[in-house]
């Protein structure tokens, strides 16, 4: 009975002990303003989202673009820096335009009369809708995936702390 009970008790401090010896993520310090932003979490902000949405972009528009940002990341973070910014601001104009085109559509199909122009105006509309959906749906599998690898690579770190304590036992 008291090996049963030291081994419950060894049981519960190893989970202790693999719990608490984690790496657990710090926000970023740098930027202006961290935190202010609830949508993009705790310790973000706009500019930084913007950022990673522009990374995103380029891993999935330009895979080549992307490897040699990766690689200008690493060699020279300031350069890295000021292309991203500058990559980021070009996207945010983009969404910008696009807003607009879609905006300026819809006033045009609230002020159409005839329903021949309505219906042009609304293939229109639905088409952005389209691709807006699918760039949605496109993300939230990216997302998916690399949070199911990170699962994975935290599963493994555990499964190897574990095997790690049975020997030293």
């Amino acid at each position: 009975m008291r090996k049963l009970i030291a081994m419950i008790c060894m049981g519960l401090l190893s989970g202790v002990f693999v719990l608490s010896a984690q790496d657990v993520p710090k926000p970023p310090t740098s930027g202006s303003n961290p935190g202010t932003n609830p949508v993009l979490g705790k310790g973000m902000n706009p500019e930084m989202g913007m950022q990673m949405a522009a990374f995103e972009y380029l891993r999935q528009s330009d895979p080549k673009k992307f490897e040699e940002m990766q690689k200008l990341k690493q060699g020279n973070p300031e350069e890295f820096k000021k292309q991203m910014a500058e990559l980021s601001e070009k996207m945010k104009e983009k969404a910008q335009k696009e807003k607009e085109e879609f905006k300026a559509l819809a006033d045009k199909y609230h002020e159409t009369k005839s329903d021949a122009d309505k219906a042009a105006v609304r293939a229109k509309l639905e088409e952005y809708m389209a691709r807006r959906i699918e760039m949605q749906k496109r993300r939230i599998d990216e997302m998916q995936k690399r949070r199911v690898e990170d699962m994975e690579k935290r599963f493994a770190q555990e499964k190897a702390n574990i095997a790690d304590e049975e020997k030293n036992m």
